[in-house]
């Protein structure tokens, strides 16, 4: 479309479609630009800094615990803070909390700009360990839906041993903090952080994967795409409806649409005008947010890595003669080629943004993702089966286990290759 334009001399003939992107596009850019200015309650924030405040509000996040605090976002007179507090007491979505705390304005730290990436979401304090007191809660369906969240969280690690219960909770419940240190390093030593936490190439690998899972059993092109639309919902509900979450699966629904109905150029398309819409409405995703960003490199991915690189792949396995299970082997390839896009696509941001490149990558992802169809279908039903028949928990999620102690297992075997990552920066 771009090339047209630029030599169409003036005289310029679009289709509907390509003004739509082409307006897009423009948006995009001038939301961006915009971007790049001081918001100005960032600086009003400033006459706040290292002030002990008396703050009331209302928890507006899921509470997230880590290693050695819980962590949450506090509506309050004073705007959005961002609240690190001891583990205990133990706070929930919607509890109403007052007392005081120093204020901080969040500072930058290894090159990564805090306060840009906070303030994406209207985040402009942050408030380290305060004396708090619970003084009510405010009934809602995220209350409820939290509370949920957590009994299939209580069910999970009554049933699986640690780490392999905080990976099936990042897996299945969206949790970035369920894993120590070490194993995140060893995770992204080997090139699978993506599958810890939600993020745009997480969705977008697990729509593809899930596609072409219904494929394998048997399931026509069209029932598969529906089959996964509805995983793909009801996985963001049991996530909490975060908003990450939310733009990673209007970006893996725009796959499946695009990768069932053979129309993947179409797709960039619909991608610049997702993407303008989503800027709208949070003009600082595109700057500031790892997720939307790799959301958007992960469906380029698609759209100018895959097919040729699928089609190379499709070559190759002729040489085999495997035309006798040619149907199963070309769904299999597809999720390979489809993974390695993602994977390539995604890489220039990743290495930016955590200044390493893991040189395993490729062959830790070809062995750990087939896994996770079986994870996602076989965690769904085992917490399912947990509420129905609780006192064989241990037997519902065994097969799991199984899977999730292979991962590691990779994982860590994997991490100590040596050269298996090269730090950049």
């Amino acid at each position: 479309m771009f090339k047209k334009i630029l030599n169409s001399g003036g005289n310029i003939n679009l289709r509907p479609a390509q003004k739509i992107s082409l307006i897009s596009l423009i948006i995009i850019v001038f939301i961006f630009c915009l971007s790049l200015e001081t918001p100005a309650a960032m600086g009003q924030a400033q006459n706040l800094n290292n002030k002990n405040t008396a703050l009331q509000g209302l928890i507006i996040s899921e509470p997230e615990s880590a290693q050695a605090n819980q962590s949450f976002i506090l509506n309050t007179s004073q705007g959005k803070v961002l609240v690190y507090a001891n583990l205990y007491p133990e706070y929930s979505y919607g509890d109403i909390l007052e007392g005081n705390c120093v204020l901080k304005v969040p500072e930058a730290f290894n090159g990564f700009d805090y306060a840009r990436y906070l303030a994406k979401d209207h985040i402009y304090l942050i408030c380290y360990y305060p004396s708090f007191k619970k003084i009510g809660f405010k009934a809602s369906f995220f209350r409820n839906l939290f509370h949920f969240k957590s009994l299939l969280t209580i069910k999970i690690n009554s049933a699986l041993p640690e780490p392999e219960a905080g990976l099936a909770s990042a897996l299945i419940l969206g949790y970035k903090k369920t894993l120590d240190k070490t194993d995140n390093d060893n995770f992204s030593r080997v090139g699978l952080s993506h599958i810890i936490a939600i993020s745009g190439s997480h969705i977008t690998i697990i729509s593809a994967i899930i596609l072409d899972f219904f494929l394998l059993l048997g399931l026509s092109r069209r029932r598969s795409f529906y089959f996964s639309i509805i995983f793909l919902i009801f996985y963001v509900v049991l996530t909490g409806l975060q908003a990450s979450a939310l733009r990673s699966t209007i970006m893996g629904i725009l796959v499946l649409w695009a990768y069932q109905s053979g129309r993947l150029a179409n797709l960039l398309n619909i991608l610049l005008i997702s993407a303008a819409i989503m800027l709208i409405f949070q003009p600082n995703l595109l700057r500031a947010d790892l997720g939307f960003q790799l959301s958007f490199a992960a469906v380029l991915g698609i759209i100018y890595i895959y097919p040729p690189l699928n089609k190379r792949l499709e070559a190759w396995s002729l040489k085999f003669k495997t035309k006798k299970y040619y149907s199963s082997w070309k769904n299999i390839l597809n999720t390979l080629s489809l993974t390695l896009a993602c994977q390539l696509a995604t890489a220039p941001i990743l290495i930016s943004s955590f200044g390493r490149l893991s040189l395993i990558a490729p062959l830790s992802n070809i062995l750990v993702l087939w896994t996770f169809p079986f994870l996602m279908i076989g965690l769904i039903s085992a917490l399912f089966l947990s509420f129905i028949i609780p006192g064989l928990n241990l037997v519902w999620f065994y097969p799991n286990y199984l899977l999730l102690k292979f991962i590691f297992i990779v994982v860590n075997l994997l991490a100590t290759v040596p050269g298996a990552a090269i730090q950049l920066s």
